[in-house]
């Protein structure tokens, strides 16, 4: 995850169907590498066993923020020959008003903990220092229905200052640009 300004395609799954914001990012359905799954695929029996038609209603506002589980699937590109597999868990926190997130790095045998939730109309941060002590800050912008911007930053001085690690361009399989 440390290639800068890199685009990929995203197979996220929701276990529970809240929409990042309001543009549905959370809810995609896994497919197969060409794209082309059907509705008997028997991969997708447990995503379609799973799915919520929406969010709690006790969530509110907050059920518009994150999804409830992403499971990301990023295939080969480039030098690297191998898919990654990850996956993340949240709830929302009433009493800090965040979203409390666990990242799981099947790949490496990590856990992280990040806490955080929603700063503008279209970015939602999430911050953790479960990588060496450094502070380590996750963001998904500029969201879209079919796409979004997610990036990785670190900071060695306690928030003063950020370094970007990461960005990657994702779009959501299938989808279709919008018109000019």
């Amino acid at each position: 995850m440390n290639q800068l300004a890199t685009t990929h395609s995203f197979a996220a799954c929701s276990l529970a169907s809240a929409l990042l914001l309001s543009v549905g990012i959370g809810s995609a359905v896994a497919s197969n590498k060409s794209g082309s799954t059907s509705a008997t695929d028997p991969r997708l029996d447990m995503v379609t066993a799973l799915q919520a038609r929406g969010p709690h209603p006790t969530l509110g506002d907050q059920a518009q923020v994150l999804a409830i589980q992403d499971f990301w699937v990023v295939y080969p590109s480039g030098a690297r020959k191998e898919r990654e597999v990850y996956t993340d868990l949240r709830y929302y926190d009433r009493k800090s008003h965040t979203w409390p997130t666990t990242f799981i790095d099947v790949e490496h045998a990590s856990i992280a903990r990040f806490t955080g939730g929603a700063v503008a109309d279209d970015r939602v941060v999430l911050d953790t220092r479960d990588f060496d002590d450094t502070d380590t800050r996750w963001s998904i912008n500029d969201l879209r229905s079919g796409s979004f911007v997610w990036r990785e930053e670190e900071s060695r001085d306690g928030g003063k200052t950020w370094r970007l690690t990461a960005e990657h361009h994702m779009k959501r399989r299938g989808a279709v640009a919008p018109a000019p």
